[in-house]
C-alpha cells in the first residue's frame, strides 16, 4: 500500500514538473517574441533613420545600386490582399537561399505582377507602390534588404565602410545604400541622387553598380550644371554598363536573361517569361540599358538582319522603333538620356577628378542580336565576346571618357555576383582607404 502511495506521489511529482515545464517553455515563448517585436520596433525605428537617409552628417560614402536590387513595397492601407509594407518583389538572403525561398519568391513576383506595372509613358501605374517611407509594419527582415540591397549583396561592403568609416568612428561618415524605384526613368533617380548629394557639403564618395553608374552619370550631370561637380571626391564605377548591352533589348524581347541556366530552369518551373515581357515593356529604365551611339560606334551596329548584314545604330533603332512589342515613346527617350549626359561633347565622366573603373571579363557575353522571322515566329541569336555574362567588356562597360589605363581595373567575375568576390572587394576598399578624409 505504501509503495503505491510512493508510485502515485512520484506520478503527480512528475506530471506538476512536466506542466511546469510547459508553462515555463510558453512564458519564455511568449517573452522572448515580446522581447523580439519590441527590439524589431525600435531596430526599425533606427533603421528608419539610415535608409530614408534623414542625415546630419557632412560626408557620406553611398552605394547606387542597380536594376532590381532595391526592395518594393505595398504602400497603400491594409486591404484582405496586401498589408502596407508587404514586399512585392523578389526577397532573400544571399548565403541562405533555399528552394521554398526561391518558391514564395518566384510565387510572389506572379501574384503581385500587376502592382509592378508601369503605364506607357513609363509611370507606376499603381502609385501605392515603391520605396518606404516607415517600417512600423513591416517584416525586418525586409528591412535588412532596404539597407543591404537585394539579396544582401552588399552587406560585407556596407558593414565593413561602416566599421571603419562610419558615424561611430572617428570619420563620422554617413554610409547607406541609395534605394530607388528601378522601374522608372533614370532621369527622375538620378535627380533624387543629386539632391541627396547636395547634403554633404564636405563631399562624397560614390560606389556606382551596373545601373547605378549611369544614375549617378546623370545627377554628376546636374552638380556640373551647378558648378558643384567637384562634391564628388571619388567615383569608384563597379561594372557598369554606360553603353548599354544587347542583354536589355533580349530582355525585353524574351523576359528572359540570355544563357542562364538559372532562370531558364526558374522560367520552366514558373513561366514568369510573359510577365517580365508585359512589365518591361514599360519600363524607361530597360530601354536606357538598350545600347547607345557609343557601343554602336564600338561594335558598327549592334544588330544583323535577315540577310546577315550588320546594321549601324540608325538602322538597328529604326528596325526596333518598327516592333510592336516595344515601346516607342520610350525608346525616344533613352536616346535623349544618353546624349544629356555629355558636355561640349565630352561625356559628363571626363569632369568627374578621381574615378576608378572595376570591369568584368572572362565571360562569354552578347554583342550583336539577330533577330529571325519565321512562320510569325521570332528567334534571337547571339553573337559573343569578352565581358561579365550581362555587360560586354569592350563595348558596353569600358567607359566613354579620357581614362588612364591604371583606372581601369578588370577582374575575371560575372556581373551578378561580383559583391561575392573577395578579391573585388579587396581592391575596392583599398581605394576608399586611399581617399578618406576626416
Amino acid at each position: 500500500m505504501e509503495k503505491n502511495k510512493f508510485k502515485d506521489s512520484n506520478r503527480f511529482l512528475i506530471f506538476i514538473l512536466i506542466i511546469l515545464s510547459i508553462l515555463t517553455s510558453f512564458i519564455a515563448y511568449k517573452t522572448y517574441h515580446r522581447e523580439y517585436n519590441v527590439k524589431n520596433v525600435k531596430n526599425i525605428k533606427e533603421e528608419q533613420e539610415e535608409i530614408i537617409v534623414k542625415n546630419n552628417g557632412k560626408k557620406a560614402i553611398i552605394i547606387v545600386p542597380g536594376i532590381g536590387c532595391s526592395t518594393l513595397h505595398y504602400l497603400g492601407k491594409t486591404n484582405d490582399k496586401y498589408k502596407h509594407g508587404e514586399c512585392i518583389f523578389f526577397r532573400g538572403d544571399f548565403d541562405n537561399w533555399s528552394f521554398l525561398d526561391l518558391k514564395n519568391s518566384a510565387v510572389k513576383a506572379l501574384t503581385n505582377y500587376k502592382l509592378l506595372a508601369c503605364n506607357s509613358k513609363g509611370e507606376g501605374v499603381y502609385k501605392n507602390v515603391g520605396l518606404l517611407e516607415n517600417y512600423d509594419d513591416v517584416d525586418p527582415y525586409d528591412v535588412e534588404i532596404s539597407k543591404y540591397g537585394f539579396c544582401s549583396m552588399f552587406k560585407n561592403l556596407i558593414t565593413y565602410l561602416e566599421n571603419k568609416y562610419g558615424k561611430n568612428t572617428e570619420y563620422k561618415y554617413d554610409v547607406f545604400l541609395f534605394n530607388y524605384d528601378w522601374r522608372l526613368d533614370n532621369n527622375f533617380n538620378g535627380e533624387r541622387l543629386y539632391k541627396k548629394l547636395k547634403e554633404y557639403d564636405d563631399g562624397v564618395i560614390i560606389i556606382g553598380y551596373s545601373m547605378g553608374n549611369l544614375i549617378t552619370s546623370r545627377a554628376a550631370k546636374l552638380l556640373y550644371d551647378d558648378n558643384d561637380i567637384d562634391r564628388i571626391r571619388l567615383f569608384l564605377s563597379t561594372f557598369p554598363v554606360y553603353n548599354g548591352a544587347t542583354q536589355a533589348v533580349y530582355f525585353l524581347k524574351k523576359g528572359k536573361i540570355a544563357n542562364n541556366t538559372f532562370f531558364d530552369v526558374l522560367n520552366k518551373i514558373y513561366k514568369i517569361d510573359l510577365v517580365l515581357i508585359y512589365l518591361a515593356k514599360n519600363y524607361p529604365s530597360m530601354y536606357q540599358l538598350m545600347p547607345n551611339k557609343e557601343f554602336s560606334r564600338r561594335n558598327k551596329g549592334f544588330m544583323i538582319d535577315n540577310n546577315n548584314l550588320k546594321l549601324n545604330y540608325r538602322q538597328s533603332m529604326n528596325y526596333l522603333k518598327k516592333d510592336k512589342i516595344l515601346n516607342q515613346n520610350l525608346i525616344n527617350k533613352a536616346i535623349k538620356f544618353h546624349e544629356d549626359l555629355y558636355v561640349n561633347n565630352k561625356h559628363i565622366l571626363n569632369y568627374i577628378k578621381n574615378k576608378y573603373f572595376f570591369i568584368g571579363c572572362g565571360h562569354e557575353t552578347g554583342d550583336t542580336l539577330k533577330i529571325n522571322r519565321n512562320n510569325n515566329k521570332e528567334i534571337v541569336h547571339y553573337s559573343y565576346s569578352d565581358g561579365d555574362g550581362t555587360v560586354n567588356y569592350k563595348l558596353s562597360a569600358e567607359p566613354p571618357c579620357e581614362c588612364d589605363s591604371e583606372n581601369i581595373v578588370l577582374f575575371k567575375s560575372d556581373h551578378l555576383n561580383a559583391y561575392k568576390n573577395n578579391d573585388f572587394l579587396i581592391e575596392l576598399t583599398d581605394l576608399i582607404n586611399l581617399y578618406v578624409w576626416q
